[in-house]
């Protein structure tokens, strides 16, 4: 992948001053500042020479982080200036044939984020007789495999014949796709485009998140969000989940449209489930296109608190008066000898734990410990005879 020295002083500068000022982002350290392009200029290959007429299976073989899939199989690799010019910058470029008969893959570090836009550069080339009876529009797809096309999210104007021309194709992402997908649209095996230089570049983020915070609160929860800047902001959404996965939406609150100066936001959930609850905010442009932010939890486990009181009625039968918050759940008992051993165990359900029938008479100092899945009390009592 290569990078303008304008794009390498913007990527060293924000990293800087995110060590610095440590700014949460809409998106992730799995988005688009860290999905690159592996090999989107075709420079790690195998070849020594220029490779026409490749099979999908020699293209594969020959070039990393590619898949040629299409349905003939025709591939080109080439460095020289043997057909129609050689590269734009760099040592070689992938020609392809066109209606699909050549199409291949280039895979990305990590997938794209399904509903968040991105601006993929690169350059195409028309080359005409004696090799070609003329040029074919390039499109591009996502796909979530690297060897089917996807979903077609561009398509590029008819190619300059003997020369290279640079494409710039905004897209919002259908899927969380790793893979992006080119081929040719129309013509056929007598079509010849070449391609070269792919580059995956950040588009404005919709908002700078400074922070978003959840704090569980007696019966509730606060949460707390401050944007630095905003890019066409309708609203947000404010989404709550028990998994992790399922997320549903709690709370609309407007955004501030297109902004440089912070805002502050809150609200509060009268509604938190037991258990690890988690949230998110979903951030919607007036367009209706939306982002994610990080997912944060709380932990609403409620401490079950148990307390027990046993008697006897008689030297082999207890009696035991439960109280505490818990619901009706198994219970085990577990009577212990002063040196240990366990003397008694069983399990019974809240409902059915009052007088326990014990298999042996007792006599002496024993401990009793009532345990459940989340709490345990144990008790010293005494058998007198």
């Amino acid at each position: 992948m290569k990078f303008s020295l304008k794009e390498l002083l913007l990527s060293l500068t924000r990293k800087v001053l995110t060590r610095i000022f440590p700014v949460l982002l809409f998106w992730s350290a799995e988005s688009v500042f860290a999905q690159t392009i592996l090999n989107g200029s075709f420079e790690t290959n195998l070849a020594g020479a220029d490779q026409v007429n490749l099979t999908n299976a020699a293209f594969n073989s020959m070039v990393t982080n590619l898949v040629a899939f299409g349905t003939y199989g025709d591939m080109d690799l080439i460095s020289s200036a043997t057909y129609c010019g050689g590269p734009p910058n760099g040592s070689w470029y992938v020609a392809l044939t066109g209606a699909g008969t050549d199409a291949f893959s280039m895979k990305l570090s990590s997938p794209l984020n399904a509903g968040t836009q991105y601006t993929l550069n690169f350059a195409d080339h028309g080359c005409g007789a004696p090799y070609s009876i003329g040029p074919c529009p390039v499109q591009i797809g996502i796909s979530t495999t690297s060897a089917t096309f996807g979903t077609l999210v561009y398509t590029a104007p008819l190619p300059a014949p003997g020369m290279w021309v640079n494409r710039s194709a905004t897209f919002t992402a259908p899927v969380s796709g790793q893979f992006i997908t080119v081929q040719l649209s129309g013509g056929g095996l007598s079509n010849w485009t070449q391609v070269d230089n792919f580059v995956l570049v950040p588009t404005p983020l919709p908002i700078e998140l400074l922070s978003f915070t959840a704090q569980l609160e007696d019966n509730h929860t606060n949460i707390n969000w401050e944007t630095a800047t905003e890019i066409n902001n309708d609203h947000f959404e404010i989404e709550r989940s028990g998994d992790a996965q399922n997320f549903t939406s709690i709370e609309q609150l407007p955004g501030s449209g297109t902004t440089t100066i912070s805002h502050s936001y809150s609200i509060k959930d009268f509604s938190v489930p037991e258990g690890i609850v988690y949230y998110r905010l979903k951030q919607v442009d007036f367009d209706g296109k939306y982002t994610y932010s990080e997912k944060i939890a709380i932990d609403n486990t409620k401490t079950k608190s148990l307390s027990f009181f046993v008697s006897f009625a008689g030297s082999s039968s207890l009696l035991i008066s439960l109280s505490g918050t818990f619901e009706s759940e198994y219970f085990r008992l577990t009577i212990y000898s002063m040196s240990g051993q366990i003397v008694y165990s069983n399990s019974f359900y809240s409902n059915n734990l009052s007088e326990i029938r014990l298999d042996k008479p007792l006599t002496g100092i024993y401990s009793l410990e009532l345990a459940t899945s989340t709490n345990a009390v144990r008790k010293l009592f005494a058998v007198l005879e």
